[in-house]
């Protein structure tokens, strides 16, 4: 019981980590691509710019994780494996 929760817990965070990570892709955007600056708001750009590329590499990160495996033993679930047909 306790890891079904759990398990559904962690889904609903990482999705809500999604959420905020494309609310600040939002918020920066407008700050990254300002055009002719003082110097604080050159401070600003450049530190928006940077934020993005932090989001850019947590994305790719999450990109490049190992697919999740399912604890069943059901082949036929397992991501990115072919279905094995079963022989009577």
């Amino acid at each position: 019981m306790a890891s079904r929760l759990v398990s559904r817990v962690s889904v609903y965070a990482i999705g809500t980590l999604g959420l905020l990570l494309v609310t600040l892709v939002g918020k920066l955007a407008p700050y990254a691509t300002a055009g002719p600056q003082t110097g604080p708001e050159h401070i600003r750009t450049w530190l928006a710019q940077r934020g993005l590329d932090g989001i850019g590499a947590i994305g790719w990160l999450v990109d490049r994780l190992p697919p999740s495996v399912n604890r069943s033993g059901d082949e036929s679930k397992l991501a990115g494996k072919p279905v094995k047909a079963r022989t009577v």
